[in-house]
């Protein structure tokens, strides 16, 4: 049975609205663990990210808005496929020596 044109536009309509067609916050953190293998220089990881089209912030361990006391790169990609994806990259002697929070909102 086939849906007439105007039904089926307006079911991918909905569930693109609706986040069906979402992608997939794990999927997004592997993606940058493979970026940005830990070891990557801080100034490359930077590059990386913004060539993904995140913008991204370094934050130092004596910013009086960093609660977790290490140096780090905050980066922020706003709205892909409705959502906002952020991640943070942190940073020991001038290289990713982890990864912080990685995830969508």
């Amino acid at each position: 049975m086939r849906l007439p044109f105007p039904i089926l536009l307006i079911s991918v309509g909905v569930a693109i609205l609706t986040g069906c067609l979402s992608s997939d916050a794990v999927k997004f953190e592997r993606k940058v663990r493979d970026w940005i293998p830990l070891g990557t220089p801080a100034t490359e990881a930077l590059r990386i990210m913004n060539r993904h089209g995140f913008e991204c912030h370094p934050i130092t361990a004596n910013n009086p808005f960093n609660a977790i006391g290490l140096d780090y790169l905050e980066c922020e990609k706003e709205q892909v496929r409705l959502h906002n994806w952020y991640a943070r990259l942190i940073l020991k002697d001038g290289k990713v020596s982890a990864y912080g929070p990685i995830k969508t909102d």
